[in-house]
């Protein structure tokens, strides 16, 4: 059974469980049993979650550190918190996490504000991968083309790196990972 788009509206708590039974078109997170959809990404966002990808899936690739992907694909923190963020990269080390989708704490995620959503991102999305103890947390904002990387220091965030219209940002988790800015934000056609 397919939930309905009035009983979606109508149940008040959500947990991983009931996943499965919203449509496949929908793009979901649970954060503390609230349900939140989104629109489908703007050609920027796309473009911006795919020139990175690309830069940190070829060098995560090449140096054997780990695991790249992206949306959609569930992380499952617990029942009640399912997000599903841009960019996961998951290490070496850390592996055992992988399974049909993502079960626990990725060492570093990634996401691209959307117009309408930088406060998701910036408030809801930074407390929760916070909470949960994500190592990394990269912030890319194609709007203002700006890249911001925070890393966990004694349970909370610290800006790590930063780089606004030009510059490099660079990993301390994806171990000598750097990527100039004008890369993920260009458009070449």
């Amino acid at each position: 059974m397919i939930y309905t788009k009035k009983e979606i509206k109508q149940k008040a708590k959500w947990t991983y469980a009931d996943f499965s039974f919203l449509p496949a078109e929908l793009r979901c997170e649970i954060i503390d049993q609230s349900l939140f959809m989104a629109p489908s990404p703007s050609f920027e966002h796309q473009s911006s979650s795919g020139n990175l990808f690309s830069l940190l899936h070829t060098y995560v690739k090449k140096k054997k550190l780990g695991a790249v992907v992206a949306a959609p694909m569930d992380v499952v923190f617990d029942n009640n918190n399912v997000v599903q963020p841009d960019i996961i990269f998951v290490s070496q080390a850390n592996g055992k996490i992988i399974k049909d989708v993502v079960h626990g704490v990725p060492d570093c995620l990634i996401e691209v504000v959307s117009p309408g959503y930088v406060r998701f991102d910036r408030v809801k999305k930074y407390a929760l991968y916070e909470k949960f103890g994500v190592k990394e947390y990269w912030i890319v904002d194609p709007g203002n083309k700006l890249i911001e990387v925070f890393v966990l220091e004694n349970k909370k965030y610290k800006l790590h790196s930063c780089a606004e219209v030009k510059g490099k940002v660079f990993s301390k988790i994806v171990s000598g990972f750097t990527v100039d800015i004008k890369k993920v934000f260009s458009r070449s056609i």
